[in-house]
């Protein structure tokens, strides 16, 4: 699922009473009622890549694996990381 956005890095402009959340060169993202809101949604947007590149040499390394107890602990933790990448990859 390929979709486009604003680039990242997301920031937080302070502005009266809302929180505003802009992008490199772009006008207004998100406005926000609390500051820990607009935190929450810039530290999810700006790690969002991050994290998916993570998840996914996880899973590499839990699918290549042969030794039995790296293979129990990642047999626990593959449906989070499986169903977490689905979630972000739309499927």
């Amino acid at each position: 699922m390929t979709q486009t956005h604003t680039p990242t890095p997301y920031r937080i402009n302070d502005n009266d009473k809302r929180q505003v959340i802009t992008g490199n060169r772009t006008g207004v993202i998100a406005t926000c009622q609390s500051r820990e809101n607009a935190a929450f949604i810039v530290r999810a947007c700006n790690n969002h890549a991050a994290l998916v590149e993570a998840l996914k040499l996880v899973r590499e390394a839990g699918l290549a694996t042969n030794d039995l107890r790296r293979s129990l602990m990642f047999s626990e933790a593959m449906p989070k990381v499986l169903a977490a990448l689905a979630a972000v990859e739309g499927k």
